[in-house]
């Protein structure tokens, strides 16, 4: 048990400090049959911020050494509250620039980290997590699948607003209300990555995921 153990802290390590470790999203054509499916452009991005009065800032990604950052890998402090980068104040949103529709699922990984500072420089190593981090995930239309797939479902099919604008689909927009995270040490920190699955409304579910019908009931 104490070697498999050993083997999971190493594997999530090396995959948080790989550069190439996330996926922005995944573009996906489902083809045509007949004049069934829909040809179209599939796209999605992940928006990931720290709300500070009011205002939105773009999240900063994990720096491995100075000028070097994890691609697609951003910072969460969860030892300052008065930190921008304050778990309390994380956002996800996802934008959707699709011109057909498309359902999308999200999967958040994450991972803390404990950082020491030594003679020869940081050290960074990784904190196994029994449960997700506690967070304020919206509930309408969203099905949470992560006990049973690892994903968040979004039970609506959308698609862009306009050549130009995209449509706002919103993951996490606020922590619980009247509650505080509990502060964790100063060296302590989370990093987050956040994988966005796109697929066309029509066919997509079944031949890329594998589901013939929504995983909340009914057809898609």
């Amino acid at each position: 048990m104490k070697k498999y153990l050993i083997a999971f802290i190493i594997t999530l390590f090396v995959m948080l400090s790989s550069s190439t470790y996330f996926i922005a999203s995944f573009l996906v054509d489902a083809g045509s049959e007949e004049n069934t499916v829909e040809i179209g452009q599939v796209t999605v991005l992940p928006r990931i911020y720290y709300e500070v009065d009011e205002e939105l800032q773009p999240a900063d990604r994990v720096e491995v050494v100075p000028g070097e950052y994890k691609d697609g890998v951003y910072l969460v402090n969860i030892s300052n509250n008065t930190s921008d980068a304050y778990i309390e104040n994380l956002r996800i949103h996802i934008s959707i620039y699709s011109n057909v529709d498309t359902y999308i699922r999200v999967k958040v990984i994450e991972q803390k980290a404990i950082t020491y500072t030594t003679s020869t420089g940081k050290t960074e190593i990784s904190k196994l997590m029994e449960e997700p981090t506690p967070l304020n995930y919206e509930t309408t239309n969203w099905e949470d699948r992560r006990a049973v797939d690892g994903y968040f479902y979004y039970k609506v099919k959308k698609q862009r607003v306009s050549a130009m604008t995209p449509d706002t689909v919103i993951l996490l927009d606020s922590y619980f209300p009247d509650q505080f995270y509990a502060s964790e040490p100063s060296n302590y920190s989370l990093q987050i990555a956040v994988i966005v699955e796109a697929v066309q409304a029509i066919g997509g579910p079944q031949a890329n995921w594998g589901m013939e019908n929504p995983p909340w009931g009914g057809t898609w």
